[in-house]
């Protein structure tokens, strides 16, 4: 599992200048926010479940689609 950025009591410390340009930093950089613990939690929950018994051998991204572009 390939968590993206997650939200933590580290990340809700980082302050932005006021003049950061968040449309633009999600247009070019493709930002979509931070996902929460629970995400990534719930996906590692599946995997280890009956459910996820057919998943092998793969990388599974949990970051909102930053990697899909």
């Amino acid at each position: 599992i390939a968590p993206g950025g997650v939200t933590t009591r580290l990340t809700k410390t980082v302050e932005f200048p006021d003049d950061v340009d968040f449309e633009l930093l999600m247009r070019y950089a493709g930002y979509r926010g931070l996902g929460e613990p629970e995400d990534i939690a719930g996906l590692f929950a599946f995997v280890a479940s009956d459910d996820g018994r057919n998943i092998h051998g793969a990388i599974l991204s949990s970051d909102l689609g930053i990697t899909a572009g």
